[in-house]
């Protein structure tokens, strides 16, 4: 890499991508429009700046078109289902935002965003930089050394050579060895038919390679595998798939970038393209540190209309709800106090409707009927609630999601995950009660 001794931080743009779009709830814009895998993306974003602001931080992401593996072997990746429809939709804007938050952006083509990371993490840690790599690909765990770890920020967890060797029985050299022994259904690397992971891994703590383990196959008897015979017969036959799914698995640390590595630098944040993003997917708050001082496009303030229950119930009918429940609070409404009060909204209305006591098609609603989505503040409080009227409602097929457990998931390190921490953090307003 270039002369600066600033840690490197490689992230693998492609990864966290389809990560975010499977564990968030299907977020959309009051448009319809999907943004649960930006938004994810954009949050491990912003908190890697905040932990790492001196880092240099580069995101990889996979070219579409086949790789040399592909050339390689024709069965490669396949059977993978097709790119969602929403996910493909959010691609554009995912790396529209990087880089408008000046993050550099690197993509080559006949190689995977794996090959591009380990031949950047390669160069720098030759060069005495230390490198962090910013995914939960297994595979990345080859790469590790003395000067290079992986980081999975959703799990908060940092791989070092002792854990690749907790994990695989060997160290980060010979983890293509396990792998090519055991393939990889996800994609499609056949391995040896009959081995398994733990077979794998035992047969490489003791020959090291898959090179060395077939010149002394006859070894394999003496190790007290059950079935020896069987899987020395097995490894006989399958040599030509152990030694190609070793070659499938490897990072290829040589490829020609095609740009200088020292442009490779982060820029300031293009504050035009921000702003325009954050209106149009609706993350004024979440971009709010890169927008500078002029004003944005901010959410109108809902006031709260105190109603009877009845008008609670109807707007439980709403496709899309948003519910909250104060249970046994000192929540005041009027001149009076209750043990349970409810606050009920959807995208449309310009009010929450709030009252004492719980609906009577509040359990119907938690219970996931209808086809539209709930979204609840402390799903698990406000089913204990709903329980204590002895409602026994069967799950639906509408979409519950719970706000708590989702920004968990964004942000675990968020000291809290309740309705009035959310509201000052992503709202920059106090919650009133």
């Amino acid at each position: 890499m270039s002369a600066k001794r600033d840690p490197l931080c490689l992230v693998d743009g492609s990864g966290i991508l389809f990560r975010a779009f499977h564990a968030l709830p299907p977020l959309t814009t009051r448009q319809g429009v999907p943004t649960g895998a930006v938004f994810g993306v954009t949050s491990m974003l912003t908190k890697l700046l905040r932990e790492q602001p001196d880092a240099q931080i580069v995101v990889v992401f996979d070219t579409p078109g086949p790789t040399f593996r592909d050339d390689a072997y024709a069965d490669y990746k396949a059977g993978r289902a097709e790119t969602p429809s929403d996910l493909k939709r959010q691609i554009p804007y995912v790396k529209e935002i990087v880089r408008a938050l000046g993050f550099p952006v690197l993509e080559v083509e006949g190689v995977e965003a794996d090959d591009v990371i380990g031949t950047l993490a390669k160069r720098a840690a030759d060069g005495g930089r230390s490198v962090e790599i910013v995914t939960s690909d297994k595979d990345m765990m080859q790469l590790v050394g003395p000067r290079v770890r992986l980081l999975d920020t959703m799990k908060d967890r940092v791989t070092d050579e002792e854990r690749v060797r907790e994990k695989f029985g060997v160290g980060p050299e010979n983890v293509v060895d396990v792998m090519g022994l055991m393939g990889d259904s996800i994609d499609n690397v056949p391995g040896v038919r009959g081995v398994g992971e733990k077979t794998a891994k035992r047969l490489m703590e003791h020959f090291g390679t898959i090179a060395a383990m077939y010149e002394r196959l006859d070894e394999i008897d003496d190790l007290g595998l059950r079935g020896a015979a069987r899987i020395r017969k097995q490894l006989d036959e399958g040599r030509e798939d152990a030694e190609l799914s070793r070659f499938l698995v490897t990072i290829k640390c040589d490829v020609d970038l095609g740009v200088e590595e020292s442009t490779l630098v982060r820029g300031e944040p293009d504050v035009v393209a921000l702003r325009k993003l954050s209106q149009e997917l609706e993350f004024s708050q979440l971009l709010k540190d890169f927008l500078g001082d002029a004003p944005s496009e901010s959410r109108p303030v809902r006031e709260a209309r105190v109603a009877d229950l009845s008008a609670l119930d109807e707007g439980l009918r709403q496709a899309t709800v948003a519910v909250g429940i104060a249970h046994g609070t000192a929540a005041r409404i009027g001149a009076g106090r209750e043990a349970a009060v409810t606050a009920v909204g959807s995208p449309d209305s310009a009010e929450v409707l709030v009252a004492r006591g719980l609906p009577d098609g509040l359990p119907e609603v938690l219970s996931g009927r209808g086809t539209g989505t709930v979204y609840v503040a402390d799903l698990k409080a406000a089913l204990h609630a709903v329980a204590l009227d002895g409602d026994g409602a069967e799950p639906g097929e509408a979409v519950l999601v719970d706000t708590m457990l989702v920004s968990y998931v964004l942000d675990p390190s968020r000291r809290g995950h309740g309705i009035d921490a959310l509201a000052k953090d992503r709202l920059g307003r106090e919650a009133r009660g």
